[in-house]
């Protein structure tokens, strides 16, 4: 996606980019459009795009739902750039501390399954237990 995003730069909240607008990025995998970049104002809603971002003129639309698009006013970004080695930093940026950040709550989660397991040997091992007319209590079945 990255190699789909043109050259883009706010000045005192008006946006320009160095191709051709409209400007539609899609996903690679699905073809489906993602983001939309009109400079020009012939796209003024995400309404019927398909696209989850428009970025207009002046402002940002971003469709977290179906029911509910927030918009931005970017009229007081005085000085913003984006290109695509700006982007691909950002992206090897977040992939390597997403793992980092992660790794706290996959941890929690294995020990959670880890015990859940435990608890149902031990519930099995207590029920056989019974069945064999042989009382044991919780710490001799977790053994």
């Amino acid at each position: 996606m990255i190699a789909q995003l043109p050259n883009l730069t706010i000045a005192n909240g008006v946006v320009s980019v160095d191709a051709k607008t409209p400007v539609s990025i899609h996903d690679p995998e699905t073809g489906r459009v993602l983001a939309i970049i009109d400079t020009t104002g012939s796209t003024t809603s995400l309404e019927g795009t398909g696209a989850s971002v428009l970025l207009t003129r002046d402002r940002l639309f971003y469709a977290r739902s179906r029911g509910e698009t927030r918009v931005f006013d970017l009229s007081h970004v005085q000085r913003f750039h984006l290109d695509r080695a700006r982007a691909t930093r950002w992206a090897r940026g977040f992939a390597a501390y997403c793992g980092i950040a992660l790794a706290p709550f996959i941890l929690l989660g294995i020990y959670l399954a880890r015990l859940a397991q435990q608890a149902g040997f031990c519930r099995a091992r207590a029920g056989r237990g019974r069945a064999m007319n042989v009382v044991l209590d919780f710490a001799a079945a977790m053994r």
